[in-house]
């Protein structure tokens, strides 16, 4: 896997994994994101949450297991 820069990011409504410095906790944490074309922001893949908190880098998601 290979981390992107954050300004290569897709803004198509792909999710994708970001990582983001948490002020709170003063580290980096990876979380899943997709770009809201409506609203013009990333927000979290689970629950819409608006991501405001800098991010660095991205990379796809891996596929899918087999269910």
């Amino acid at each position: 896997m290979i981390w992107h820069p954050i300004e290569t990011v897709p803004r198509d409504g792909t999710r994708v994994v970001v990582i983001i410095h948490d002020p709170v906790n003063r580290g980096p944490v990876c979380t899943v994101v997709y770009w809201n074309r409506n609203l013009e922001r990333f927000e979290t893949a689970l629950g819409g949450f608006e991501v405001d908190w800098p991010s660095t880098h991205w990379l796809p998601l891996p596929p899918l297991p087999d269910m």
